[in-house]
């Protein structure tokens, strides 16, 4: 397949690295990413001022922009004459659980997709769950998606849908399986700190999830890859078309 590859960790960032490097022995892979980090920035796009576009390697760009730019600039300008089959964007360092799809800026590169008729895929390695960031395993989440490319999973997402998926942060023979989820509830708490004065840096963290049944919270908690399919309406679908897939893994 012809693979274009996004995130919001920055186009050196390991995750995409590592990702990049188990696609590329089966697919054509294309990456634009983001120049620096930029997480948490949602489903943003520079509708004022220029986008810098530079090339930094093979098939490789760099954008000044943020994560929705990059797979717009993407299908709009580098693969517009040869669409991409899939928009991969990942492998995020860190969990994109329940409302975390809203603000993070990896579910925007996959959504954008779907938004323009590409099917999507988020990929997250949830290094802040298990408070382990430190122990990277992305491997694990590079391996699991190739394998549900080679069953077909690009073929089972509808128009105007995209696939989110979680990863614990576990070697792949610690996994306990892998399950159709929908969106969970992560509870965190927010501060702001005076760094000087009328200035104030953000200041938030995970405390606690709400323990919600068929949740990807849950899911990963019991040390599962979470599936959740979405559409661009934001709600989850096709439940039994994806528990049937999820077997055949």
């Amino acid at each position: 397949m012809r693979i274009l590859v996004t995130n919001d960790d920055g186009v050196n960032a390991r995750g995409i690295q590592v990702l990049c490097s188990y696609l590329e022995k089966s697919h054509e892979v294309y990456v634009i990413a983001p120049e620096g980090e930029r997480s948490a920035t949602g489903h943003g796009l520079t509708l004022k001022g220029e986008i810098r576009f530079s090339h930094v390697g093979a098939n490789r760009y760099s954008c000044s922009g943020l994560p929705a730019d990059c797979t717009q600039m993407g299908m709009g300008h580098l693969l517009k004459d040869c669409p991409p089959d899939v928009v991969i964007s990942g492998i995020n360092h860190g969990a994109n659980l329940g409302v975390d799809t809203y603000y993070s800026g990896t579910v925007a590169g996959a959504r954008e997709a779907a938004i323009k008729g590409i099917p999507g895929i988020a990929i997250s390695t949830c290094t802040d769950f298990f408070g382990c960031a430190d122990d990277q395993h992305f491997d694990t989440a590079a391996i699991f998606l190739c394998k549900l490319l080679d069953r077909g999973v690009v073929d089972l997402i509808h128009e105007d849908h995209y696939l989110n998926i979680n990863v614990p942060n576990l070697h792949s023979s610690d996994l306990a399986g892998v399950e159709y989820a929908d969106l969970g509830k992560r509870i965190y708490k927010t501060d702001f700190v005076e760094s000087s004065k009328g200035h104030y840096k953000y200041v938030s963290g995970m405390v606690n999830y709400l323990k919600l049944e068929g949740s990807d919270c849950v899911s990963i908690s019991n040390r599962k890859v979470s599936l959740t399919p979405l559409n661009i309406f934001g709600t989850s679908t096709d439940k039994l078309l994806w528990e049937n897939f999820i077997r055949t893994i």
